[in-house]
């Protein structure tokens, strides 16, 4: 059978394209650093970027590719499906996945702030070594103050048209910033 040169480049595109980056799936467990107890309603966020070589002077551009979230369960389990996805375009990459779990009261992971609280954590890379593996245990430290929760700062990833695929962070975001403030979230990343 013959292979027609368009069809060799077709399938060395989605060759390409298709491989390279860690899909998934991605489980976990998430609990209270003091207590050891399971911290359930958590958001877990998995967030897959494409870098994209323009051949402008600033450089490569990223764009986000997919984003899924979930919601730990009562024991503090997560679990995100296998990202399916790929890209055409030979002149981009998907870049491994990034993480986030967020949970009112708690220190986020993987940002860093300056809060004694949130100094203990392990380092970004022994969790996102842990996450893809599947099945790793993640401790947040509890914020002990407003003030403290004050300091976390978190918004949706992405662009607006992104939001959608986040109603749980963004719901999650809002609670957050109306028990800090006092007052109603109203339009604060409203998702329609």
């Amino acid at each position: 059978m013959k292979t027609t040169l368009l069809s060799m480049i077709i399938i060395l595109i989605t060759a390409t394209a298709c491989a390279g980056f860690i899909r998934g799936p991605f489980s976990g467990r998430v609990i209270d650093a003091e207590t050891k107890e399971p911290i359930e309603g958590a958001v877990v966020l998995v967030e897959w970027n494409k870098r994209v070589v323009t051949g402008s002077p600033g450089g490569p551009t990223t764009y986000l590719q997919e984003i899924k979230e979930t919601l730990t369960n009562k024991n503090g389990e997560f679990y995100i499906e296998e990202y399916k996805g790929f890209t055409i375009n030979p002149l981009a990459k998907i870049e491994d996945p990034e993480f986030l779990i967020f949970k009112p009261g708690y220190c986020v992971l993987p940002k860093t702030f300056s809060i004694p609280a949130c100094n203990d954590m392990k380092p970004k890379e022994n969790y996102y070594d842990a996450l893809v593996k599947g099945g790793t245990l993640v401790e947040l430290p509890r914020l002990k103050t407003r003030e403290e929760r004050r300091m976390v700062s978190v918004g949706p990833e992405g662009e607006k048209s992104d939001w959608k695929k986040q109603k749980q962070f963004i719901k999650l975001i809002r609670q957050e910033w109306e028990y800090i403030t006092g007052k109603p979230a109203g339009d604060l990343y409203k998702v329609e």
